[in-house]
């Protein structure tokens, strides 16, 4: 039985440290030079669009399918590993399959997730950002930053209120993916 621990322990190992070099290589590029492929750019605005959206439901729904595959017993560990290894990188492949911009995907999914935080953590988030607004206060407590910082804070609050009205036309699609289970690996 150790020697299967010890197998196992070693194949995680190498598959998590292979995971970012194979995450990294999963970028979108066209068949021709004509449209290859350009870094995503965020928009100054910060604001999501509505293919956005509907590209990020996609890639989830996709990443979510393929993980929780049907085939293999909950109680086999072989099978229990490698459900939890594909999550490592189920995101990743699924915005490859789909030819998405996997810097993309993720912006979208911060701006999705800044809206709506998983596990009701609106409140931590608002205080982590009360906190480095005070910690900015003391090193520059002008006037003119003071006029600055504000100004980003109401920036922050018009995108953060445009994209929460975005994503209620969403709402019905992303709360069946927030309530779909990921799988856990058992000890």
């Amino acid at each position: 039985m150790d020697a299967r621990r010890r197998i196992a322990a070693l194949a995680v190992s190498a598959l998590i440290a292979a995971a970012p070099a194979q995450a990294a290589g999963f970028r979108f590029q066209a068949p021709d030079a004509e449209h290859a492929h350009r870094p995503f750019t965020p928009p100054a605005d910060g604001r999501l669009t509505a293919d956005q959206v509907k590209t990020f439901i996609a890639v989830r729904r996709r990443a979510l399918a393929t993980v929780a595959a049907p085939g293999a017993s909950a109680a086999d560990p072989a099978a229990t590993l490698a459900r939890a290894l594909a999550g490592l990188t189920s995101e990743a492949t699924a915005a490859a399959d789909l030819g998405v911009d996997l810097d993309e995907y993720r912006w979208v999914s911060a701006r999705v997730a800044e809206v709506e935080p998983a596990g009701g953590g609106g409140d931590v988030l608002a205080s982590i950002t009360a906190a480095i607004s005070r910690a900015g206060e003391s090193s520059n407590s002008s006037e003119t930053g003071q006029r600055e910082r504000a100004a980003a804070d109401e920036l922050q609050k018009a995108r953060v209120a445009y994209n929460r009205q975005l994503l209620s036309r969403y709402r019905a699609e992303l709360d069946a993916l927030a309530k779909t289970p990921r799988p856990t690996p058992r000890p």
